[in-house]
C-alpha cells in the first residue's frame, strides 16, 4: 500500500461496526486515525487536529454529513482538508451532486471493500500533494517574476548614469570646431552618438517594461495632430534610413489629423516600426509611411517596407513583450 507518511485520517460514522472496520483498515495501511460519531464531534476534532483526510458518513445523528462538509469548507482553517463522503444507503445522483457541491472530493457507497477505501484515501492524498506542489511552484514563479521586474527597473535606472556621461562627452566633441577633428575622428564621434541614442532607446524600453509589469504605466492622453507625431518619428528614423540607402515615401492627409492619444508613446510606436523597417529592409529598399482617416473616423497609419516581411502565423505574436521571430543570439 502507498500511504502518505504521517498522514492523519478522521473517520466519522455513528455505526460501530462500520467505524471499527474503516478505522482498522486505514490504521493497518499506515495512517494515524482519529474518530468521531456525530457531526458536532467531527467539527471539533477537525478544527483541533486538522487531519489530512476526513472519511465522512452523510447520515449522522445530529446533522447531515453535507452540512458538516459545507461548514468545514467555509472555514479557512479546514477548507483544504480532503473529504470522502460515505453512505450505507442508496444515494441518488442528485444527492451525490449535492455532496460534491458542498466540497466533497469523492463519494463511496457502503458496503465497500477495505482495499477500495484505502485506495481512495491514497488517491485524494496524492491529488492534494500535487495541488500543493503546483501552488508552491506557482508562488515561486511569481516571486521570480517579481524579482526579474525589479531587476529590470534597477538595471534601467543604473544604465542611465553612464549613458548620461557618455552623451555629454559626445555633445562636447560635437561643439568643437569641425577643423579640430579629423575625418576619421568625426566618423567615430558620429558612430558613438548613434549608438548612445540607440542605447538610450533600449533603456527607455526597459523602464517601460518594468512600469507595465508593476502596474505603474499610465498614458498621458490629449488632443494632438497625428501628422506632427509622424513627422517627429520620421525625423528620428531618417538618419538610419539614409545610412542604409533606403528610400522613404510619405502619404499624409493635407490638413491636421486630430486624435486623442499620448504623444510620447505614439512617437515611440511609430519610431519602433520605422526602426524595424530599416533594420530588415535591404539596401536601396523602400519604406512607405501613410495615414488616412477611415469611414469610422479612426486614423489608420501604415508602415510598409520591402524587407523580409512576416508570415501570417507570426503576426499574432509579434506585438507580445520582447517577441522576436528568431530567438537566437545571432539574430
Amino acid at each position: 500500500m502507498l500511504a502518505t507518511a504521517n498522514a492523519t485520517v478522521l473517520h466519522v460514522n455513528d455505526t460501530p461496526a462500520s467505524l471499527y472496520l474503516g478505522t482498522f483498515s486505514l490504521r493497518q495501511a499506515g495512517y494515524r486515525m482519529l474518530e468521531a460519531v456525530t457531526g458536532g464531534e467531527a467539527l471539533r476534532v477537525a478544527f483541533d487536529s486538522r487531519p489530512d483526510v476526513i472519511v465522512l458518513d452523510v447520515k449522522l445523528p445530529d446533522m447531515s454529513g453535507y452540512d458538516v462538509c459545507r461548514r468545514l469548507k467555509e472555514d479557512p482553517r479546514t477548507r483544504e482538508i480532503a473529504i470522502i463522503h460515505t453512505s450505507a444507503t442508496f444515494i441518488t445522483a442528485e444527492k451525490k451532486v449535492a455532496g460534491l457541491r458542498a466540497g466533497a472530493d469523492v463519494y463511496l457507497t457502503q458496503p465497500f471493500d477495505p482495499e477500495e477505501l484505502i485506495a481512495t484515501v491514497n488517491s485524494v492524498l496524492r491529488l492534494r500533494r500535487v495541488e500543493r506542489e503546483a501552488l508552491a511552484n506557482a508562488a515561486r514563479l511569481e516571486e521570480a517574476d517579481r524579482k526579474k521586474d525589479e531587476f529590470l527597473a534597477m538595471l534601467a535606472h543604473e544604465l542611465r548614469n553612464p549613458l548620461a556621461a557618455i552623451s555629454v562627452a559626445v555633445q562636447m566633441l560635437g561643439q568643437k570646431d569641425s577643423n579640430g577633428l579629423s575625418e576619421a575622428d568625426a566618423r567615430r564621434r558620429d558612430i558613438i552618438e548613434r549608438q548612445v541614442r540607440h542605447l538610450r532607446h533600449l533603456v527607455d524600453d526597459l523602464l517601460d517594461v518594468s512600469r507595465i509589469t508593476r502596474g505603474k504605466y499610465a498614458l498621458r492622453r490629449g488632443q494632438l495632430d497625428l501628422n506632427t507625431v509622424l513627422q517627429h518619428s520620421l525625423a528620428a528614423a531618417r538618419p538610419v534610413m539614409e545610412e542604409r540607402g533606403l528610400i522613404l515615401r510619405e502619404a499624409f492627409p493635407t490638413g491636421p489629423c486630430w486624435v486623442d492619444g499620448d504623444r510620447t508613446r505614439l512617437e515611440q510606436v511609430f519610431t519602433n516600426l520605422l526602426d524595424n523597417a530599416a533594420k530588415y529592409s535591404p539596401e536601396g529598399g523602400i519604406v512607405t509611411v501613410g495615414a488616412h482617416v477611415a469611414e469610422d473616423s479612426r486614423v489608420r497609419v501604415a508602415v510598409q517596407d520591402t524587407g523580409i516581411g512576416l508570415r501570417p502565423e507570426d503576426q499574432e505574436h509579434i506585438f507580445e513583450l520582447f517577441a522576436q521571430l528568431d530567438a537566437g543570439l545571432a539574430r
